[in-house]
């Protein structure tokens, strides 16, 4: 089960493919995030015509899913939470933003209807989850705080197995690797997106600190795609981002969207990505970044620093060692090949090779998360 048109739906629908496991590209009610009723029906006479298949939800339609497992209470499930749907349901991006911020913080807010809404909204996805076989690809960070905030609600453990399943768009390849011995300047990305919570202005302010510092020769670019409300909105960022490096030869965004070959072209060519935002985003492109060479360069309480350090942990640095190094420093660690922390990650085949045990996800030994 994956939406259509997300990022990852061809990925996925070419790996289940391989694998001979059927997939349902579904879409949802606008403004309701209900799965459209067609797909529903599709869900319920899968299950009666086979009550042994695993669903497994690429983005969690929580709503959905809280409703179905009444109407078929013995039907399998599971959940692969990316991107925001995690924040939807359980973490929602201005806490992570005030934890970050203190001057954001604000202990005397009052309790709105939206609050209402986001609670019942986790209530229903914790239900979903205790009902679910199992839950997948969710960072390590992430499912602590999905732990704690679960213990905090019902005083107990929440209690389902956890697995890895393979990275969307995976590349681990070291042949990725591309030192850059000759160059004069630091090609730094900023971002991937024009989406808001990248925080591009404080990338651009750092980078003017980190200027004036080391009188460095620095040269940005970004990609702003997609993920602006409008062309107008997007055409504002880059407009706005121009103005405040004052450099209009040394920055420069795309707007278009890459095949897959000349993407890994122009990131080869990062030395550095310096990504200001504080929950996980832009994470399979700096995946490749990192293969590549290129030096991660984030706060160390996000999410994304989290993820890389137990990733790429020679090719991750927190902001405040970025403005501590030489460009001399940065570039040698820029031309050392990745260490790559390789995790077990069940492959797509091996998702009908599952067991269960009282209705849930029976994991490989190998496979079994501490």
């Amino acid at each position: 089960m994956i939406p259509e048109n997300s990022a990852f739906t061809k990925f996925v629908k070419h790996s289940a493919d391989d694998a001979n496991q059927p997939t349902i590209k579904y879409s949802v009610v606008p403004y309701i995030g209900v799965i459209k009723p067609i797909y529903i029906f599709k869900i319920i006479r899968l299950y009666f015509k086979d009550p042994e298949t695993l669903f497994i939800f690429h983005q969690v339609p929580a709503i959905t899913l809280f409703f179905l497992s009444f109407l078929i209470p013995n039907y399998r499930y599971l959940v692969l939470f990316w991107g925001g749907d995690f924040y939807e349901n359980f973490y929602p991006e201005d806490q992570i933003e005030n934890r970050h911020n203190i001057k954001l913080k604000n202990k005397n807010k009052l309790f709105s209807l939206g609050d209402m809404v986001f609670y019942c909204r986790r209530y229903m996805a914790f239900k979903m989850l205790e009902r679910s076989a199992g839950i997948a690809s969710i960072s390590d960070k992430q499912f602590r705080i999905i732990r704690k905030l679960y213990i905090k609600s019902f005083k107990k453990t929440l209690s389902i197995p956890r697995l890895k399943i393979v990275h969307y768009n995976n590349s681990s390849n070291i042949h990725l690797f591309k030192p850059r011995y000759d160059s004069e300047s630091m090609t730094i990305l900023i971002c991937h997106s024009a989406t808001k919570t990248l925080n591009h202005s404080r990338a651009i302010s750092i980078l003017k600190d980190y200027r004036s510092i080391w009188d460095a020769k620095i040269y940005i670019k970004g990609f702003l795609s997609y993920g602006g409300k409008s062309k107008a909105s997007i055409d504002e960022l880059e407009k706005e981002l121009i103005n405040e490096w004052g450099e209009f030869e040394t920055i420069e965004f795309e707007r278009s969207f890459l095949n897959e070959k000349d993407l890994l072209d122009r990131l080869s060519q990062i030395d550095l990505a310096l990504f200001c935002c504080q929950r996980d985003e832009g994470v399979t492109m700096l995946r490749s970044i990192s293969r590549c060479g290129g030096v991660l360069v984030m706060d160390e309480k996000s999410m994304n620093y989290d993820l890389f350090k137990r990733e790429v942990p020679n090719k991750i640095i927190n902001i405040k060692n970025f403005l501590r190094s030489s460009p001399n420093q940065l570039s040698q660690k820029r031309n050392v090949p990745p260490s790559l922390m390789m995790e077990n990650r069940l492959k797509y085949e091996e998702l009908s090779m599952l067991n269960y045990n009282k209705g849930k996800i029976s994991l490989p030994e190998y496979m079994r998360l501490k």
